[in-house]
């Protein structure tokens, strides 16, 4: 690894936060991202049962190539620990699968066809800006608790997610096998895009939702900007909470 390389590495891993069910290359490298096969079969079953409920824990079913994806990018970095940067740059290419590209897009730009009842009974409503949080986004405490609480995983769909300072080493790592184009999305790499670790309002900011602990979640890319400025109640969604699956009341509603 090059020095510069190194740098990067040491500077990313105080911006992110460990977990003992991440893959090796938390410890050296900060991607705390990245989960074993094991976990991988579990959020699928949890994702196949899900199907069988009345409310849907996902804007879109996650497919199988997620899951090998994220193999293919742990086994990426593993190579690049080894110094083996030919086979690093082979594996970051193979997980940039079309069949993930084509999973997310273009359900998370057009948002609105997700939604199933457009006016729910009992739901919140959107409050005028001046009775919103002042805080849009969450500040970075409140996202370290969130992410110490939920680790590195989809509340609603389940399926891993990866810190954005890790896409960062690798784009600018591998900048060919990881592409990254920030205002075209057909130009980024599609498992980094699916496994885009966001912070998502439960309950809406426009809807009067605070950016607190208790009302963000830790999100995949297409179950944030899928769900946008929509209720839970409007898109038919419900979430994981600490492990159980769990419905309103409280942060998991809009009520």
């Amino acid at each position: 690894m090059d020095s510069t390389g190194d740098t990067r590495h040491r500077a990313a891993h105080g911006a992110c936060m460990s977990s003992p069910r991440l893959c090796r290359w938390s410890a050296s490298n900060a991607c705390d991202g990245l989960v074993d096969t094991r976990q991988h079969r579990e959020l699928a079953d949890d994702t196949m049962t899900a199907a069988l409920e009345p409310l849907r824990y996902f804007i879109k079913e996650p497919i199988p190539a997620i899951f090998e994806a994220c193999e293919l990018l742990s086994a990426a970095a593993d190579a690049h620990l080894n110094g083996d940067r030919e086979v690093a740059e082979a594996l970051f290419c193979q997980a940039d699968m079309r069949e993930i590209w084509n999973w997310i897009n273009p359900d998370w730009e057009k948002p609105h066809l997700n939604v199933g009842d457009h006016q729910p009974e009992a739901d919140t409503q959107e409050v005028p800006k001046t009775m919103r949080d002042p805080l849009r986004h969450p500040p970075l405490h409140v996202k370290a608790a969130v992410l110490a609480r939920d680790g590195y995983r989809c509340r609603y769909c389940g399926i891993p997610v990866i810190h954005t300072d890790i896409r960062k080493i690798a784009h600018a790592l591998y900048p060919d096998a990881v592409p990254w184009e920030w205002r075209d999305p057909r130009k980024q790499h599609a498992a980094f895009q699916c496994l885009w670790l966001q912070y998502d309002h439960v309950v809406p900011h426009s809807h009067g939702g605070s950016s607190t602990e208790e009302n963000i979640v830790i999100s995949c890319a297409l179950c944030n900007f899928g769900k946008d400025k929509y209720t839970l109640r409007q898109l038919g969604l419900s979430i994981r909470v600490c492990g159980r699956r769990c419905r309103s009341p409280g942060m998991v509603s809009n009520a």
